[in-house]
């Protein structure tokens, strides 16, 4: 049998530093692909980064929340008999946003009564928030159960591009 008698900060110690590690590498990486990014895609990260963090109050602002009046797990477990009965949860839907670089694509999970048509009630509320302009009517989304809406950034507009090839791809050198 082995036996570790001190083992318990060495563990603390090393478990801290690869968590450090990892958030480290996270950042950097994070931080990398931001400065490799165009000026319309850092606009977009940034603006992707608000719309997460803004989310839940702006979802409950919206009415796209849900109470759910059957207590969770562990309110069911700690709960005592006589005492208070434990409050309802509110369950919020989940988000993905995604940046490019004319604005964001917000995914968004359903709830029961909260589906496509409370989004498209809201989409105008839920755009001027997230201080972006509507790129389209929310849509259901690749999976049932999801919404769909891409936005365009407020302040900025498509640019024109020159073809790949340059002014000779069209022809205006020869």
């Amino acid at each position: 049998m082995i036996r570790f008698e001190n083992s318990g900060p060495e563990y603390a110690l090393n478990a801290l530093l690869v968590v450090v590690m990892l958030v480290g590498v996270w950042l950097l990486v994070t931080v990398v692909r931001y400065v490799r990014a165009d000026r319309g895609t850092r606009v977009s990260m940034r603006q992707a980064v608000r719309v997460r963090w803004g989310w839940v109050r702006l979802a409950r602002m919206a009415g796209l929340t849900v109470t759910d009046k059957t207590p969770g797990l562990l309110a069911q477990i700690t709960a005592q008999k006589d005492g208070p009965t434990p409050a309802p949860r509110v369950l919020t839907p989940r988000i993905k946003v995604k940046p490019d670089p004319f604005g964001v694509i917000v995914q968004a999970r359903t709830l029961p009564k909260v589906g496509l048509e409370e989004y498209q009630k809201s989409a105008r509320f839920l755009a001027v928030h997230a201080g972006v302009r509507p790129a389209g009517r929310p849509r259901q989304g690749g999976d049932p159960g999801r919404a769909l809406r891409p936005a365009d950034h407020a302040d900025h507009a498509p640019a024109h591009r020159p073809p790949a090839g340059g002014p000779d791809a069209l022809g205006a050198g020869h």
